[in-house]
This record gives C-alpha cells, sequence and structure tokens, in this order.
C-alpha cells in the first residue's frame, strides 16, 4: 500500500508541472540560446561555450548538470554548473586527441528537488573532426556544416574596433547595449573572435524552451542520485545511508524510500571527488549501490559535413599540430584552476607512530600486545574488532557496541580480519576515535561504534574486494578557467580562434571593452557578442573586419 501511494504521489507531481497555465506570466515558456566559440571542432581543441538562460533563473542559484556524448551516444564527460544566480553558465570540453569525428551532443538539464527526475534544459549538436582521418572527394558539400540561428533580438549591441588589426599586436574592441528606445542598459556578454574564413558561422544555436515552474523547483544544491539493491537485486530502503568524502574527511547522510531510490544533497565542490557508499551495521550489513545519470541518448544519426572551408581547416590544424611540436608545446592550453576544500580538522583521541614500533609483525600482534583502546579477537583464525572508550566514566560510555569503522587511506571498512593483519611496516599513523562526543560530531551515526584511521606508505595497497564496490567518483562543478590568449613571440599566431569570454558583463552605462592579441594571418575575422540583461532581454551583434597591410 505504501509503494502503491508513493507512486500515486510521484505521478500527482508530475501532472501538475505539466498543466498548462495559460494567463500566467510565471507559467511562460522561455527559450535558451548557447553561443559557442565555433560552430566545429577538430581534435585537440577546447569546446567553449555559454547557455544564456531565460529571466526567470534571475536571482535563483542553480545547479545545471552537463553532460556529452559522443555520435554512438556513449556519454564521455559529465560535470555541473552553477548559476549563482544569474541568467548564464559557461563551460567548456577539452576534446581528446584521439577523438573520432562525429556529431557530438551536450546536454544541460537540472534534479528537480520534489520528483527527483533530471530536466531538460537545453542540447546542442556539436560537428568534431579527427583532422587524421582521411577525408575523400565525395565527402565535400557546399554547404555550413552548421548554420546561424536567429532570436527576437529586443538590445541594440554596436561593436567597434579602436584602430586598426595589426598583426600580433593587441587589437581592442569597444561594446555597447542599448534597448529598443536607444538608452544604454547594463548586460552581461558572451564574446567571441574567430578566423571567419575558416570557423563557420553557426555559432549561435537555439536550446531548448524551459518552463517557469520547472526551474522554480529546481534543486539548489549538488545532489548524488542512485538506488540501493540487495545483494539478491530487490530493492533495499534504508533509513540511514552514510557518503564519506575522503579527501575533506566528512560523512554526508541521507536515506532511501521504499524503491531504493536515495538522494542525497552534498556541498558543492569542484573537479572530483571519491564518496563512499555506508550502511548503519545496527540496519544493515551490506548492500549494492547503482548511480543514476538518467541519459541514455543513443547514437545520433546526423552525420558531420565536409565543406570546402572544413577541409582547409583540417589541412591547417595539421600544420599547426606540426609547428607547435616544433616548439615542444601545445597550441590549446587549459588552466582550470579547481577550488580547495580544506579536510576537516580531526583531533584523534590517541594517535600512534608505527615506525618507533618496528618490533612487531602486523596490527594485531602490537595491539595484542598493547593496553590500548583497539581491541582484537581471534576466532576459528579470524580476528574481530572493537573499540573501546578508556575515559568513560559509565558502562555505557566505556563499552562502544559494534564492529568500529576503519579508515585506510580514504577507505573504509569493518573488516577487522583484513586490519589486524595488515603489515605493520607499511603504516604511518593508526589514530584511534573512541570518545562518543568527537563521534558524534565527525561520523555521526555509522561511526558510534568508533573509527581508526589508518595511514599507509602504499595507498595504493590491496583492499577488501566487497568495500571498493561502493567507491564512486562523483564529478563536481567544473573548474572555472579562462580562454589562453597566444603569448610567445617566437611563435606564429595562426590560431583560429582569437578571444573567448563566455562570462563578460558591462557597466551600468552598458559599456565594456576586451583586448585580445590578433594572427599573423591575412584573413576576415568575425566577432560575435550575444547580450543578455537579467530581465531576459537578448540581442547580438557581429563585426568582420581585416587586418591593416
Amino acid at each position: 500500500m505504501r509503494n502503491q501511494n508513493m507512486w500515486l504521489f510521484r505521478v500527482f507531481l508530475i501532472c501538475t508541472l505539466c498543466l498548462n497555465v495559460t494567463g500566467s506570466v510565471r507559467a511562460q515558456v522561455s527559450e535558451s540560446v548557447i553561443h559557442m566559440d565555433k560552430s566545429f571542432y577538430v581534435s585537440g581543441e577546447i569546446i567553449w561555450y555559454t547557455l544564456h538562460l531565460p529571466e526567470f533563473f534571475n536571482t535563483l542559484d542553480r545547479v545545471v548538470q552537463v553532460q556529452i556524448a559522443d555520435d554512438r551516444g556513449n556519454i564521455i564527460e559529465e560535470y555541473k554548473l552553477r548559476t549563482n544566480g544569474k541568467t548564464f553558465v559557461t563551460g567548456y570540453y577539452k576534446v581528446p586527441y584521439d577523438a573520432p569525428t562525429g556529431v557530438y551532443r551536450i546536454f544541460f538539464h537540472g534534479v528537480h528537488q520534489f520528483i527527483g527526475q533530471n530536466i531538460k534544459l537545453a542540447e546542442v549538436e556539436v560537428p568534431v573532426y579527427n583532422d587524421f582521418e582521411k577525408v575523400t572527394a565525395e565527402m565535400t558539400l557546399s554547404h555550413d556544416p552548421v548554420r546561424q540561428a536567429s532570436f527576437m533580438t529586443d538590445l541594440s549591441v554596436d561593436i567597434s574596433m579602436s584602430g586598426d588589426a595589426v598583426a600580433k599586436e593587441l587589437s581592442e574592441l569597444n561594446i555597447v547595449i542599448k534597448d529598443a528606445s536607444g538608452n544604454p542598459v547594463a548586460a552581461q556578454l558572451s564574446v567571441s573572435v574567430v578566423d571567419a574564413e575558416l570557423c563557420g558561422r553557426g555559432v549561435i544555436r537555439p536550446a531548448a524552451s524551459v518552463d517557469y515552474r520547472t526551474v522554480e523547483g529546481l534543486h539548489e544544491g549538488m545532489v548524488v542520485k542512485g538506488t540501493l539493491k540487495t545483494k539478491e537485486g530487490g530493492p533495499l530502503q534504508v533509513n540511514v545511508l552514510g557518503l564519506y568524502a575522503s579527501d575533506v574527511q566528512r560523512m554526508y547522510y541521507t536515506k532511501s524510500d521504499d524503491f531504493g531510490s536515495f538522494f542525497a544533497k552534498v556541498p558543492y565542490f569542484t573537479g572530483q571527488r571519491q564518496l563512499q557508499f555506508l550502511g548503519y551495521q545496527a540496519e544493515v550489513d551490506d548492500f549494492d549501490v547503482e548511480l543514476s545519470y538518467e541519459l541514455s541518448p543513443g547514437p545520433i544519426q546526423t552525420q558531420v559535413e565536409y565543406t570546402s572551408e572544413v577541409i582547409t581547416y583540417l589541412e591547417l590544424s595539421r600544420k599547426r599540430k606540426n609547428i607547435y611540436r616544433y616548439f615542444t608545446t601545445l597550441e590549446h592550453t587549459l588552466d582550470a584552476q579547481p577550488s580547495e576544500e580544506l579536510p576537516q580538522e580531526l583531533k584523534p583521541g590517541v594517535r600512534f607512530k608505527m615506525q618507533e614500533y618496528e618490533l612487531f609483525d602486523n596490527m594485531h600482534s602490537f595491539f595484542g600486545e598493547l593496553i590500548t583502546a583497539l581491541k582484537f579477537d581471534e576466532k576459528d583464525d579470524v580476528f574481530t574488532a572493537r573499540l573501546e572508550n578508556p575515559r568513560g566514566s559509565a558502562e555505557a560510555e566505556t563499552h562502544l557496541s559494534g564492529a568500529p569503522l576503519f579508515i585506510v587511506d580514504g577507505k573504509v571498512t569493518r573488516n577487522g580480519d583484513f586490519i589486524a593483519r595488515m603489515d605493520l611496516s607499511l603504516i604511518v599513523y593508526v589514530d584511534l576515535y573512541f570518545d562518543p562526543k568527537m563521534l558524534r560530531k565527525y561520523f555521526n551515526v555509522v561511526g558510534r561504534s568508533g573509527v581508526v584511521i589508518i595511514t599507509t606508505r602504499m595507498p595504493d595497497s590491496p583492499f577488501p574486494e566487497e568495500e571498493l564496490e561502493d567507491v564512486f567518483v562523483v564529478n563536481g562543478v567544473l573548474a572555472p578557467a579562462r580562454f589562453s590568449q597566444p603569448g610567445n613571440a617566437e611563435i606564429p599566431i595562426i590560431a583560429p580562434q582569437l578571444y573567448w569570454d563566455g562570462g563578460l558583463e558591462t557597466d551600468y552605462h552598458g559599456t565594456s571593452s576586451v583586448q585580445f592579441m590578433q594572427s599573423d594571418d591575412l584573413s576576415s575575422f568575425r566577432v560575435v557578442v550575444v547580450a543578455q540583461t537579467p530581465d531576459g532581454r537578448r540581442g547580438m551583434g557581429t563585426l568582420e573586419y581585416k587586418l591593416a597591410q
């Protein structure tokens, strides 16, 4: 009966989200727009983009999940972007040098905090070419691989250049944003400057329509979704599910429902984080975990197209790679700066420096010989462990019931036999945590039987396989990075991408300026600027120029 009620509740929520409330401004549907730095990419290059979101994202701090799939439908990259109360997010993806030719897809979605489902926010197709794959003459077509999208322009975007563009000198662009009445307005901008004869025109793509009520319900923080199952494969409902983050030495908690589904909120982090799932030993001993991404896009039917411009681009790309190889450097560098979160400071009840006890072979021989809070008991050649609180004043405070939690180089186990047989010469420190107040503060209910943290000289040493099955690497917020402009005077500047900034903002007078190094190419160049105000008005401006002779 409880399962049926839960199912009916979910159906009710989904139907409520899908209702079309006419005449309500808050229920209106608005489109997202994607600005990319180029219309197609080659292996080894970096895809830079900005997703301009509808106005009702303004002031909302939401997480946008990004997944990138190749033409076979395989998810090859995943990360998150945070809106921070703005109506845009900007990101990047470094295309591997061995990436095969195909039409790749970038998906943007959020997680609804009530029903736990992924809500699609945008999707874009991206042609990717491997410049070392053979191109035949019959592949050549007469039109652009990607066509430029147009959208309603509520703003005027005026772009001008200060002086002439001169090879290998700084060029400066001045940008002014005005509304329909000619008044300057503050706006957020995305700006791209490329070689117009090589890079194509399709840098602005329509994305998707988004309903306000859906956005309002998107989760504000980062979440980890998945399913708990018994070893027999059935759904597992638990009231306590721990997630241990080894890099910050913190434990997070959630629970699973009757279907085994869990929905864990974790603090923001950049890059990747290792999470290990733990049960409360008084509730469940063992289980299986499946993380849920809810995205199986499947193969794409769209084929890449080869224009004469694309073929020329591929030929020049191979030459550029040889030039950069000669100078022993890279054409496309990515200087991402992940934020560092300091680990929780833990104060053990007792610390043992194991290099001071060389006479002992293993953990059980050492702790069996000395009088310590950690005890090992042997029965039928199998060791079990227990931890006592030597500072407890009463019986209940002295004996910590259950098996202690052992954290070995960031990985967690309750396998006392494995710990007892660890080679003492490989261990640097053994820290014992047995005070109930500290255990609640640091680890809460999963650590109530005591915690032992072991630091070894070999972090990659063997570990119980059943525990490793519950360890997952989870992707967090994409680390911030800036477009890298050429700066080595010895290397010819022949890059087709001269400048990109996906998160530029004007001043209150609607003005902004950017500087970039001009290339050596005697070509024509195109500037594209997309502007959006917090209330959702948009505009696009372009400027084409040539180098001064």
